[in-house]
């Protein structure tokens, strides 16, 4: 069972850098992106210490989606120097959140969190709010943020 709290989240914003890919190609090609720009990322004045791997659809199936690797930061301007960096405002919400150690397996991680531990607690994925992300605190571990409602 995972450790899971709740938090009704104000909006916030990130900076950082997307692809768009699928199910097939996820794993090579957000591993490219962790591979590009970690280190930078992990260099910009952030609000909260840490990288924000964040995923959106792009489709009705849940096979096309976008994934952004990023950091927190309080200014929308700061960082428009540097032409290919992107801005994302996260929207306001409630979310589940479960804490894991840093050699947890993800896929697994989220599977249970959609399909065991959200109906357990009568809750579902808000699909309106649209935005999923893991949080990669500096100081280790890792936090799943899934937006939810009850069903």
């Amino acid at each position: 069972m995972l450790d899971i709290r709740f938090e009704d989240h104000k909006p916030f914003i990130v900076w950082g850098y997307s692809v768009e890919t699928n199910l097939e190609n996820g794993d090579q090609d957000v591993g490219k992106l962790w591979s590009d720009y970690k280190n930078e990322l992990l260099s910009l004045p952030a609000t909260s210490p840490g990288l924000y791997g964040i995923m959106w659809y792009t489709d009705n199936t849940h096979k096309q989606y976008f994934y952004m690797l990023a950091v927190h930061v309080d200014d929308r301007e700061e960082h428009l120097s540097n032409n290919n960096i992107q801005c994302l405002e996260i929207p306001n919400g409630l979310f589940a959140v479960a804490s894991l150690p840093d050699d947890a397996d993800l896929r697994e991680a989220w599977t249970d969190f959609y399909f065991k531990e959200l109906p357990a607690r009568k809750l579902e994925t808000n699909y309106k709010h649209g935005i999923f992300f893991e949080y990669y605190p500096v100081a280790g571990g890792i936090e799943l943020w899934n937006p939810v409602k009850q069903i």
